[in-house]
């Protein structure tokens, strides 16, 4: 029993350690990205005080626009500060997991992602295959078996056992027999959560690839515009800070679709990889 859990240990502490390299590699790119955009926005920001400031001095704005305008440049400095430490933080954690010195420069190179749909699965069958691959699976069961065949031993003598002695050893079997099989249903749930999971980043993604589309579209639109004099450089900046957010929105929902799906295969095979934190 101990062999098996161990092996058991072992592949998830594997597993888990292989998905928290790729989650935060995937949170540095897109915390990169944020950044970005939080700096894009910065000087979109600073056109709008000089636009506010040049309206003032005409009398076509208040003292309390420009001001506004100042207040939202200095929010957006704050953000951008606070996300650069964000950044610094993160990068200093993976740094930790692989190993590496806190001063060494980390450059990361990400594989080729690509969404792929998990597609039709018998989910019934990997519910039933999880209560013998996954750890804690392993584990429930091992004591549970334990329990059984002391259970077992006493129902073979107990003739020449006293009665209060077996009621209480049978009170326990039948107890722990109870407990077995709702620890039982309760991996059953986490593997169908995972999948449901699963369903949900996909029509996320889904959603997410459109939006992209329908702003690139509008982008492509206004930059035409722009070069034929219809719209202003702060339009076309609007414009491309939309393109920017939806980029990064399709960029998250790519990633958590990819993480996902490693959740919900270590679900069906090792266990919960969040659990395996702890451990």
């Amino acid at each position: 029993y101990a062999y098996d859990e161990l092996v058991k240990t072992k592949e998830l502490t594997e597993q888990t350690t292989h998905y928290n390299i790729e989650k935060l590699a995937y949170e540095i790119e897109q915390a990169g990205k944020d950044f970005e955009y939080l700096n894009k926005t910065a000087k979109k920001l600073e056109k709008d005080l000089v636009i506010a400031k040049l309206k003032f001095l005409l009398l076509m704005a208040s003292q309390n626009q420009v001001d506004q305008a100042e207040t939202a440049l200095s929010q957006i400095n704050t953000k951008v500060k606070l996300m650069e430490d964000a950044l610094k933080m993160k990068d200093n954690a993976l740094k930790a997991l692989l190993g590496m010195d806190r001063n060494a420069v980390l450059k990361i190179k990400a594989g080729e992602k690509k969404f792929e749909q998990l597609g039709e699965i018998d989910l019934a069958k990997l519910k039933e295959e999880a209560l013998t691959n996954r750890l804690d699976a392993v584990q429930v069961t091992n004591s549970y078996n334990s329990k059984k065949m002391d259970y077992e031993l006493y129902e073979y003598f107990k003739a020449y056992i006293a009665f209060d002695d077996y009621k209480t050893m049978k009170d326990n079997f039948e107890k722990a027999d109870l407990t077995y099989k709702n620890e039982l249903d309760d991996i059953r749930l986490k593997v169908e959560n995972a999948y449901e999971a699963v369903v949900t980043s996909e029509n996320e993604y889904t959603d997410a690839l459109d939006a992209f589309n329908n702003t690139s579209e509008n982008h492509r639109i206004n930059e035409l515009r722009y070069s034929l004099g219809m719209i202003s450089q702060i339009d076309l900046m609007s414009s491309e800070l939309a393109l920017v957010k939806a980029e990064a929105d399709l960029q998250k929902a790519l990633d958590n679709s990819i993480l996902v799906k490693r959740k919900f295969t270590a679900a069906c095979t090792v266990g919960d990889l969040e659990v395996a934190l702890g451990q």
